[in-house]
């Protein structure tokens, strides 16, 4: 029932056997939870919810996506320690990461600079060449990124990034980001709360925000201006006990305004993908490349030559597709803030 909290939705079902739940009326819902619902005529009562979920049970049955749910095994541990876990994962493509898997979240602006692009693809090759997954929000800019390096980088069986999703699990968006989340179902895996069919909505993304963050034991923001979304990453992070870190490049100029106020709050400013799995508590990293040095930007020719050096690794390893798509952003954002 997407209009009740996440912990709400724990509640009920704690509270709730599923033959009382078809049954149950929103004022006893309302009274169940102890708070007032709004309750409207266009809300649908739970026995017209429970169908809905009848029918996405079928997509589940023919493996169009698959489903964990909150007690499964398969669940994430870290993600069920937050305040308000979801109940249900959805999700297409790969497995999702062993549940006591590290995973590292990186996130950042739709409309980064081009050392923000190097730095996000960087961070992405060297934590996947160090075997850890990664995490962003399938966004254009940052996001789109850090998951292209992950791809790049990998050099094994397993997840090798993970791309939290605003909307449906049957959907894809941005359309612009539809190449890269294509190359993600091939090794990596898709992820929603939302059930199939949902559109992308501005509420949805800061609740999308908390599991990027949940799922991680570090979040990495390479370049936030003030009002960023990635910025409500970074606070649910905290508010998660998560490690908080910012790219050392991504703190001068307005698109890095929010970067650098978390930097005065306190919050690790790392050089490189090694600095972000010491913070993080992963043993024995050894993330490959060179350190992504930032007292100041690097030089386009520095930059372009570090992104193909990386392309190059990975095209050596047989990792990176033929056609990786440049770094040029396309495509549009979900209107919440920055991301």
């Amino acid at each position: 029932m997407s209009f009740l909290r996440p912990a709400e939705r724990c509640a009920v079902l704690h509270r709730c056997r599923l033959a009382e739940f078809a049954d149950l009326s929103l004022e006893r819902l309302a009274a169940l939870l102890g708070r007032r619902l709004g309750l409207r005529r266009r809300l649908l009562p739970p026995a017209a919810w429970l169908e809905r979920a009848r029918a996405d049970a079928g997509r589940l049955t023919m493996g169009v996506w698959r489903c964990t749910f909150l007690w499964e095994p398969g669940y994430p541990r870290i993600l069920r320690e937050i305040y308000d876990p979801p109940v249900v994962l959805f999700h297409r493509g790969g497995s999702l990461p062993q549940p006591s898997a590290p995973l590292v979240s990186v996130v950042g602006t739709r409309q980064p600079t081009g050392h923000g692009r190097w730095t996000a693809f960087a961070l992405g090759f060297d934590l996947a060449r160090a075997g850890v997954t990664s995490v962003s929000g399938l966004a254009r800019g940052i996001d789109l990124e850090v998951h292209r390096g992950s791809l790049a980088g990998w050099q094994g069986e397993r997840c090798p990034t993970v791309a939290v999703l605003g909307c449906g699990i049957d959907r894809i968006y941005p359309a612009s980001s539809r190449e890269v989340a294509m190359r993600i179902l091939r090794s990596g895996c898709l992820v929603s709360e939302l059930p199939p069919g949902v559109a992308p909505h501005a509420r949805n993304f800061p609740q999308r925000n908390r599991i990027v963050a949940g799922l991680s034991r570090a979040v990495v923001v390479v370049e936030a201006p003030a009002r960023s979304g990635a910025l409500i990453t970074a606070r649910s992070a905290a508010e998660q006990g998560r490690d908080v870190l910012v790219a050392a490049g991504g703190l001068a100029g307005a698109r890095a305004a929010g970067c650098a106020a978390l930097a005065e709050e306190g919050a690790t400013t790392a050089m490189d993908a090694g600095d972000v799995l010491r913070e993080a508590g992963v043993a024995h990293a050894r993330p490959a490349g060179e350190q992504l040095r930032a007292a100041a930007p690097p030089s386009r020719q520095r930059a372009a030559g570090a992104w193909l050096a990386r392309m190059f690794a990975a095209e050596q390893a047989g990792q990176a597709a033929a056609a990786h798509g440049g770094i040029t952003a396309a495509g549009g954002g979900h209107g919440v803030n920055d991301r």
